[in-house]
């Protein structure tokens, strides 16, 4: 509002200008010559030191008329472009890890000792030879691992007199007939079970009353050495 009425105070003095001035005739005189009249120069300059105190900011979004642009080009100070802004891109989620996780922990594999005597060995005709160990007996060793006992016997050409003793290597088979019903059962004691044993026992000859368990998971079964001789008295867990 307030500019208006300085553009209305500027061209009523232009005016009165055009009428005091008998000597030119053209109401569209130029502004210099205007401003060059003694009369006007003073009240000209107050008017426009105020039009340009009062232009010197120019609100945002509002335009300055110029002579290419009737309507005016927007101001400078202006940030609108005239376009909407960039819509935001949403923050991709991002996966978030489980912490602690519970590892599987395996059981032990049981290692071989050292000092545990060798059972087995495999020979080039197929049969395995087995190392006789104190407590061992041919029937209980043909019972353990599920053979025919007379075809260990006649293969070791032995008989039920013989005198196999430990230390003595016993030849085995090749899987063939199993053990006989017609020699007794191959568990001859009920298992799991707890055995308490008795002093000079071995793991070997513990094996030997259970029937079809090998010496080899007893060991493991108690964490005892294979090749142990008791004391007597200690609980030996039978699986």
């Amino acid at each position: 509002m307030k500019r208006i009425l300085i553009l209305v105070l500027i061209g009523t003095l232009l005016c009165l200008s055009a009428c005091s001035n008998r000597e030119n005739t053209d109401p569209f005189q130029p502004l210099s010559k205007v401003t060059e009249d003694p009369q006007h120069a003073e009240a000209f300059d107050q008017a426009a030191a105020a039009y340009n105190e009062d232009t010197d900011f120019i609100p945002e979004g509002e335009f300055i008329p110029t002579e290419e642009s009737p309507f005016g080009i927007e101001a400078e100070n202006s940030s609108d472009t005239g376009t909407l802004p960039a819509a935001e891109k949403p923050a991709e989620p991002t996966a978030v890890l489980p912490t602690n996780i519970p590892t599987a922990t395996l059981p032990p594999t049981a290692t071989p000792n050292p000092e545990d005597p060798v059972l087995l060995t495999a020979n080039e005709d197929g049969t395995t030879s087995y190392t006789m160990q104190k407590g061992d007996t041919v029937a209980c060793v043909a019972r353990r691992y599920n053979l025919n006992l007379d075809g260990v016997m006649t293969l070791n050409n032995i008989t039920s007199e013989s005198d196999v003793s430990a230390g003595s290597v016993l030849t085995l088979p090749k899987r063939g007939e199993s053990w006989s019903v017609y020699d007794g059962p191959r568990r001859t004691v009920k298992h799991p079970a707890n055995y308490t044993a008795k002093a000079g026992d071995t793991l070997f000859s513990i094996a030997c009353i259970f029937g079809d368990v090998r010496p080899e998971v007893i060991a493991e079964q108690n964490n005892l050495r294979l090749g142990v001789v008791l004391e007597g008295g200690e609980v030996i867990s039978i699986p």
